[in-house]
């Protein structure tokens, strides 16, 4: 293969791209300076330099990212930090091991100055913190606490490497939980940020220590978007085979409430008798934070009707708390073989009601309003009509269709 010429511009390092390999280039009037572009098109620059153990053999030390827009370090910059650290080369043998070594000093130095900070004691002042800003706090604990602190949770904060948390996800990944340990690594990111951000990992003086947040670049793995949304046939069979399926009352109804509706089982779940005003339903613990109105149906009203107490879906063992969504999923896996329906999810009756909508001809941007989904558009910022009447039809119109699927063949066919 040629030899590839030294790059001069910053327009040169701009405009490489990826090829099959990864592959370097070398920077003209800066001695051992390269460029290394990934096969994800990624580029970096690194210093290049004869190790002093072996002068046969280089060693690569990253300098930084090549700059993209704002962020990342510049030709110039990156000229200026290779001459910087031939010089360190030139004065302590190796400026890859000196950068190495000035991070381990910073480490001790923390360690020294203050109490060890354990990643237990990192995981509990975050949640602490988080509990009062995420929603879905509950779950990033859950997480943490069951995936990370038994594996990694007694070491001290600032020596957790990219390798620790690796392994602690591999037996996640084992397991085919690959969706989990997206999430868990995403959690224990955020909580190393937060750490960070708060000054955890600062000196004594107020100095910020350069330690890395061991989560980043780590491979999430793929994710399939789910599409699961049963037809009329399966809603047909679950209504009829539901009452004798063993799945409690008090689960069907709220099933059947999250089919009829669309809201999200959490937020069903959580409903009390104070958010009720006759046939209007007001959700305000949504997970956009957007209060949600809903226009029940005569049908929803008839399940709303059945339930006698404060929470209308209480915790069959704590009347007094609501049902947790995980109960109701974990009950539902049980009951499948009597259902006789594919495998489906408390979720995925939401995508039903979605789906069966769409059927019936409701119009996208009403559906889109049904499951109170979120819109960044510009119309949605002018237009401030809240579609009662439109969203009360179709929710009507919804519940009449699920009601003619509970009807016998027969009178199906005369209707």
């Amino acid at each position: 293969m040629a030899k590839r010429k030294p790059l001069t511009t910053a327009a040169q390092v701009k405009a490489l791209g990826p090829e099959a390999k990864s592959y370097v280039h070398s920077i003209a009037g800066a001695r051992g300076l390269y460029v290394k572009i990934q096969t994800s098109g990624r580029k970096a620059y690194f210093f290049r330099s004869r190790r002093v153990d072996d002068k046969s053999r280089f060693e690569w030390m990253k300098l930084g990212e090549c700059k993209d827009g704002r962020v990342g370090m510049s030709l110039s910059e990156a000229r200026d930090e290779v001459e910087r650290q031939r010089t360190i080369k030139n004065e302590h043998g190796s400026a890859k091991r000196h950068r190495a070594r000035q991070k381990m000093k910073q480490v001790e130095a923390l360690q020294s100055e203050q109490a060890p900070y354990t990643v237990a004691a990192m995981v509990r002042e975050y949640i602490e913190d988080a509990s009062r800003k995420i929603k879905s706090w509950a779950n990033v604990d859950r997480a943490l606490r069951k995936d990370v602190l038994p594996v990694i949770g007694n070491m001290l904060a600032c020596e957790v490497r990219r390798t620790d948390v690796i392994a602690m996800l591999d037996p996640l990944n084992k397991a085919g939980r690959r969706v989990q340990a997206n999430r868990t690594l995403a959690y224990l990111q955020r909580c190393f940020n937060w750490a960070t951000r708060q000054g955890k990992f600062d000196s004594k003086d107020g100095s910020m220590l350069d330690i890395p947040n061991p989560c980043a670049n780590i491979e999430r793995n793929d994710e399939n978007p789910k599409d699961r949304a049963l037809g009329d046939t399966e809603i047909r069979r679950l209504i009829k085979n539901m009452p004798d399926s063993g799945v409690p009352e008090t689960a069907q109804d709220l099933l059947m409430l999250v089919l009829s509706t669309g809201c999200r089982p959490r937020e069903i779940a959580s409903i009390n008798r104070d958010q009720l005003d006759g046939n209007v339903l007001t959700l305000t613990n949504t997970k956009n934070s957007k209060t949600h109105t809903v226009y029940l149906s005569r049908q929803a009203m008839e399940i709303v009707g059945r339930r006698d107490s404060p929470y209308l879906f209480p915790m069959m063992s704590r009347s007094h708390e609501p049902m947790r969504p995980g109960a109701v999923s974990r009950l539902l896996g049980l009951a499948l073989p009597k259902l006789r329906v594919m495998k489906f999810s408390p979720h995925d009756l939401r995508r039903s009601c979605a789906t069966g909508m769409a059927r019936l001809r409701v119009p996208r941007h009403i559906i889109s309003l049904v499951l109170n989904h979120s819109t960044s558009d510009i119309t949605s910022v002018y237009d401030v009509h809240g579609y009662a009447d439109e969203l009360a039809e179709a929710w009507s119109l919804w519940g009449a269709h699920i009601e003619s699927l509970s009807q016998p063949a027969e009178l199906r066919k005369t209707a």
